[in-house]
């Protein structure tokens, strides 16, 4: 595996401290994942005066925060943006390191179908469409009742709406990049009635020019962290936990485990005991969707004269690169990042990158008519990720926040934290670093 002079220097950074970790054998507390939760779990911890170690299964620190650099300049492969930058701890910690920042604004749309660019009449219709498809959702049944499907819900209220063809193809744009971009799943597969329970993050949207990662170093300072260092089962059924990694068994009073959902779901970490039924349910219920981005540099900016952050694009295949955002504000280049999700996504994740970057450019190129060949690209597959298995937790038909509080709960000597565990604030990094707190807070 290759390290890039990002990944040297977060090592470098690490490397100190992993020194004295060979030496010690035994901790207070073992923070299981290197991401926003696990870091922010142990730096509180930390401060409190316990001896706490990280293990970390990657060669870098962040997890689904991850700035990439091998195109010459800071591009985020996982999160994006800081989500409502009033009030959120992301910003806090942005403001005291001096953290550039560019805001989204992504209200500012230009939307495409085959035909060109939408009328303003067109767009006026569809808000109003949506609308009135938001309101019947909110009267619907399925508002009550957790069997529902989101999708089902959808098609029971949308005959109402009276669309012709050309109005329903719009709208079901709208769902796909509203919601299941959103949320990182098909509507047929959220809950009807808990898929949007959350708190509504408010503020301006915020990109970190010099990176995301900037976060997860700040909350690495002066913790001991094990990189490369894979976890295959976890003990807690003496008086203190046994962690066997690839480099060994480490003993603590505590461990906090803070690795993705996905990974939770495939069985990669064995437990022993097993976990309650109540836990194993949780893991089973909520949603784990893929959201992929497909990063084009291009040698010169061809989508200026759209003068908007986001590209909208209605074609025939529906949600297929269906939006896309302009960064070359916060990156200083002549970059998109185009969007798929849920099962449009998945059905990306095995193609080679070059079919992937040239059904993204057909579509361009019905947008923009000729343009140039990207001279970059880069893709996420988080489906293919063995430390992820996707992007990020929803809650799924026949789930509901009470799984989530079931994941969050401890058991024993094991906390839990992670995005998946964040009651208001799912699927996003202030929710992880606010479910690392409130772990290590457990932890008398």
């Amino acid at each position: 595996m290759s390290i890039n002079r990002r990944q040297v220097l977060q090592m470098a950074a690490v490397l100190p401290l992993t020194g004295l970790a060979k030496a010690q054998r035994s901790w207070d507390v073992i923070v299981v994942g290197a991401g926003v939760a696990g870091l922010a779990a142990a730096q509180r911890l930390s401060t409190k005066g316990a001896r706490v170690l990280v293990l970390e299964a990657r060669n870098r620190l962040g997890g689904r925060v991850w700035t990439d650099t091998r195109l010459g300049f800071p591009l985020e492969i996982g999160a994006q943006w800081i989500h409502g930058a009033t009030g959120n701890p992301l910003t806090a910690i942005g403001k005291q390191n001096n953290f550039a920042t560019v805001s989204t604004d992504l209200e500012r749309q230009t939307i495409f179908d085959d035909n060109g660019e939408l009328s303003n009449k067109t767009y006026d219709e569809l808000e109003q469409q949506i609308e009135n498809l938001t309101d019947r959702l909110e009267n619907h049944p399925s508002r009550d009742d957790s069997s529902f499907s989101l999708r089902s819900a959808i098609n029971a209220v949308k005959p109402n709406l009276r669309l012709n063809a050309i109005q329903d193809r719009r709208l079901e744009y709208a769902i796909n990049t509203g919601i299941e971009h959103e949320y990182a799943e098909d509507t047929e597969n959220l809950s009807a009635r808990f898929y949007d329970d959350a708190e509504e993050d408010q503020g301006a949207e915020l990109i970190l020019t010099k990176g995301y990662g900037q976060i997860p170093q700040v909350l690495a300072k002066g913790l001991e962290v094990r990189l490369e260092t894979v976890v295959s089962s976890i003990d807690y059924s003496a008086s203190s936990v046994k962690i066997t990694t690839n480099a060994g068994v480490f003993e603590a009073a505590k461990a906090i485990i803070t690795v993705p959902l996905g990974v939770l779901k495939r069985g990669a970490i064995a437990f022993n005991p097993p976990l309650p039924a109540a836990k194993t349910r949780a893991i089973s219920s909520i949603g784990f969707g893929l959201l992929d981005k497909t990063i084009l540099r291009f040698p010169k900016n061809f989508w200026r004269d759209a003068e908007a952050d986001v590209l909208g694009y209605i074609g025939e295949t529906r949600g297929l690169w269906a939006e896309g955002f302009d960064l070359s504000r916060a990156t200083g280049e002549a970059v998109l990042v185009m969007f798929n999700a849920g099962s449009v996504a998945r059905g990306l994740t095995n193609q080679s990158e070059s079919a992937v970057v040239s059904s993204a450019m057909k579509t361009l190129r019905t947008m923009f008519g000729s343009i140039p060949e990207p001279s970059g690209s880069i893709l996420s597959r988080w489906n293919n990720d063995p430390f992820s298995w996707g992007s990020y937790s929803s809650l799924r038909q026949g789930s509901s926040p009470a799984d989530i509080a079931a994941l969050a709960a401890p058991i024993g000597a094991l906390h839990f934290a992670g995005e998946a565990t964040s009651r208001q604030h799912m699927a996003t990094v202030h929710g992880a670093l606010q479910s690392g707190q409130r772990a290590a807070d457990e932890i008398r």
